[in-house]
């Protein structure tokens, strides 16, 4: 038995195929051989882009199909997400991008950025009243970090991506 960097034990070589996951506590394990996990390969540029032009009108047009237009807070951060992301992807090193300035990574933490922002919109007192407003919001923090993680995986790929 050894022990890691935090003082923690261990009981296996940590050279074998077995794959660490810390929980709560940092002091428990589960192994997990690698063959049994899926191999994510992320998400293409141009898939990005399309998940974007897609989600930057159903984002500024979510007030009035999911009915809080009258809650001028969420209102006006949904426009926000929406511009922001319109903003940072045309800016964005890639095809459809009109100005590049931003390197694509950059714009997957962007991404990342903003569905931590919009769940801890979510979390907001005119927010959380309005269940569909805050639904809403969770349902863009979950797109933002799933599409924003998928494109950082899909980005180091060695496959052109």
């Amino acid at each position: 038995m050894g022990t890691d960097h935090f003082g923690s034990p261990y009981f296996f070589n940590r050279s074998n195929s077995y794959i660490n996951f810390w929980l709560n506590t940092g002091m428990a394990f589960a192994y997990i051989p690698e063959s049994y996990i899926m191999k994510i390969k992320g998400i293409k540029r141009n898939e990005h882009g399309l998940a974007d032009f897609a989600y930057i009108p159903l984002v500024f047009a979510a007030p009035k199909f999911a009915g809080f237009e009258n809650n001028k807070e969420a209102t006006l951060l949904c426009r926000a997400f929406s511009v922001s992301a319109l903003a940072y992807s045309l800016c964005t090193d890639a095809k459809w991008g009109a100005i590049k300035l931003i390197p694509y990574k950059v714009h997957a933490g962007l991404d990342m950025a903003s569905g931590v922002l919009a769940l801890g919109a979510a979390l907001v007192p005119q927010i959380t009243k309005n269940k569909s407003a805050r639904n809403t919001f969770i349902a863009m923090g979950l797109t933002g970090l799933i599409v924003g993680t998928l494109s950082l995986i899909g980005a180091k790929s060695k496959k052109g991506y």
